[in-house]
């Protein structure tokens, strides 16, 4: 999916629980941005119990900036 984003110009968001280490290489696959829901440390059991409320937020923070209107 990505990949045809990437083709057509449109930004294809990422947003996961967390983020490991190499997720940069997608970045080449057409992932415009990458976004963890996890805004601070927090045990897993936490993380689960809160996933939808932080995924949430994190949808609310992308949306704006994509909302931005370039100068």
């Amino acid at each position: 999916m990505a990949i045809r984003a990437k083709k057509y110009g449109v930004p294809a968001v990422c947003i996961s629980g967390s983020l490991e280490k190499g997720y940069e290489n997608l970045y080449d696959q057409g992932i415009s941005a990458f976004f963890s829901i996890v805004s601070s440390p927090m045990e897993l059991q936490e993380a689960m119990e809160q996933a939808g409320h932080l995924l949430e937020l994190t949808t609310e923070n992308v949306l704006r900036l994509l909302s931005v209107k370039k100068s």
